[in-house]
């Protein structure tokens, strides 16, 4: 605030209505102290008093004018260095900010690089895995023609027994795996201890028969008569046994479809087909 003081002090408008005023005050005086030695009319020395005198109020009143122009621009001034200090403190934290903001460009066009790099990895995998594909799928082609291959020559090396018919009161070892056996004949016979995992014995007749060891896993054995039939020590898990006919079949230590064994069944598989 010691600048303002000084502009003010020096301002030579200010000095010369300082001056002015001193000498109406000095003409005042003298004006009063002649009234006093002349005994004349002096109407018009009044009036030039007078006149004065509202010279000096407007005056006065300029001044003061002035001075609070000179207050207020002091105060402006007071408000624009306190901006600038701002401002200027201000500029190290914008040129940290802006070497932030450098340094972060510079870490992501970095990270760009590192990433289009990895791109290109991926697809150098991709077209390798591409390769990969079009050589497994030539070669799973190979295993399924190997597989129909497989699978019609079991065809042709299956066992047909379609409609046959057994006479022999006994057979024993027989393996007939995965057999057509479907609508044989098998009467009063006992059969021991064979083999006829997965075989279809679709609609059979075996009435009368007694199994004895006997491997019946996954036989098709819908539509079949089993009508006084004897199962002993036999393993029929996962066997289909849909619409068979089991009037007085017996049961003993045979495992049921279900994998459940007979003899903890109530000596029955009929309820765990």
């Amino acid at each position: 605030m010691a600048a303002p003081r000084t502009f003010i002090q020096n301002d030579p408008h200010h000095k010369g209505m300082q001056k002015t005023r001193s000498a109406l005050l000095v003409i005042l005086m003298m004006t009063a102290a002649l009234a006093g030695c002349i005994s004349e009319d002096t109407s018009d020395l009044d009036t030039q008093i007078e006149d004065l005198g509202t010279q000096n109020t407007e005056l006065t009143q300029t001044i003061a004018e002035r001075d609070l122009a000179i207050s207020e621009l002091e105060a402006t001034i007071a408000g624009l260095e306190s901006n600038v200090a701002g401002l200027e403190a201000s500029i190290p934290l914008m040129e940290e900010q802006r070497d932030a903001l450098l340094a972060l460009l510079s870490d992501s066009q970095e990270f760009a690089n590192q990433t289009l790099e990895l791109a290109e990895a991926m697809n150098e995998t991709i077209a390798a895995l591409h390769v990969m594909l079009g050589e497994n799928a030539t070669q799973v082609l190979q295993l399924q023609t190997d597989v129909l291959e497989w699978q019609q020559t079991a065809e042709s090396n299956r066992a047909v027994l379609r409609n046959a018919r057994f006479d022999s009161p006994s057979l024993d070892g027989l393996s007939l795996r995965n057999a057509d056996m479907q609508h044989i004949h098998l009467f009063y016979t006992d059969v021991w201890f064979s083999d006829f995992t997965g075989s279809n014995i679709r609609g059979a007749d075996f009435r009368h028969v007694q199994f004895y060891d006997m491997t019946l896993i996954e036989v098709n054995f819908e539509f079949s008569n089993f009508d006084d039939v004897i199962f002993r020590h036999s393993d029929l898990t996962g066997a289909n046994l849909t619409g068979v006919s089991l009037i007085d079949v017996t049961w003993h230590d045979t495992i049921c479809p279900d994998g459940t064994n007979s003899d903890n069944n109530g000596n029955t598989c009929e309820n765990n087909l």
